[in-house]
């Protein structure tokens, strides 16, 4: 295999040639998109995933924007501080469950979502765009391969024996 963009050409002794092309796709994938999202609106990757799953949800609790973003509990606590700090969103406590707090757009916030949703529309189209219908599909299907064999199951488990992502599921929003 040729070096190329990922830089495949030397792969230590021991290490996975899929697991290293893939790591390093995904740092591919962020650069371009963080610094757009950076330059545009002072945003983290992690940001913008809180703000598209806001979007999403007639109600966002932490624990639903922990599920929808797939990241760490502490960092998207750390981001919705941040973001309250920017006024982006605004949070209210929970009638239902008095330690949890609702999420919601501030009217910055909101303008900020819909002014970026455009560039990164675009953005994911150019990536998109790399691979054919069927290339997509089945490189889809790879990654359901590869995530699963990385969270330990096997191809032949029933799906409710499946790892899962963590999290809780999430509630669209019934408006849109």
């Amino acid at each position: 295999m040729t070096a190329g963009v990922l830089d495949l050409g030397t792969i230590p002794k021991g290490a996975s040639r899929t697991a290293i092309a893939v790591f390093r796709l995904s740092i591919a994938l962020r650069m371009r998109l963080g610094r757009k999202l950076r330059d545009a609106g002072d945003l983290t990757i992690v940001e913008w995933r809180i703000l598209v799953g806001i979007s999403t949800m007639a109600e966002a609790s932490q624990r639903d924007l922990v599920a929808f973003s797939k990241a760490e509990q502490a960092q998207v606590s750390r981001c919705l501080k941040d973001m309250e700090g920017k006024g982006l969103v605004l949070s209210r406590p929970n009638r239902d469950d008095r330690r949890a707090r609702l999420y919601e757009f501030t009217a910055e916030g909101k303008k900020l979502f819909d002014r970026l949703l455009p560039q990164v529309s675009d953005h994911n189209q150019v990536i998109d765009a790399a691979l054919n219908d069927e290339e997509i599909s089945q490189f889809l299907d790879y990654c359901e391969r590869l995530a699963t064999a990385a969270l330990g199951a096997t191809v032949n488990e029933s799906e409710e024996e499946r790892p899962k992502w963590s999290g809780q599921p999430i509630k669209p929003n019934q408006s849109t």
